[in-house]
């Protein structure tokens, strides 16, 4: 899935439409086997990431990111030595 973006409202806002371009990729057809206007799909979305975001999540996330960070350090200096 592919994703376009209309311009609606002279620029003021962007609206989402998902496709399947696997026909047009694979066969040269220019045709899309799936459509789907993404406004509601964007929502609903955000909606249940939302839902998962505690104080916990967001604080193992932040561990992740810091771990993530020393060990790109950590080999930097490797490749230095």
């Amino acid at each position: 899935m592919t994703v376009r973006y209309h311009d609606v409202k002279k620029g003021k806002c962007l609206y989402p439409e998902y496709l399947c371009q696997k026909e047009h990729i694979e066969e040269g057809e220019d045709k899309c086997c799936q459509r789907l206007l993404g406004a509601g799909l964007d929502a609903a979305i955000a909606e249940l990431l939302l839902a998962q975001l505690t104080p916990l999540t967001i604080e193992t996330s932040i561990q992740i990111h810091e771990e993530l960070q020393a060990q790109v350090q950590e080999a930097g200096r490797l490749r230095v030595q």
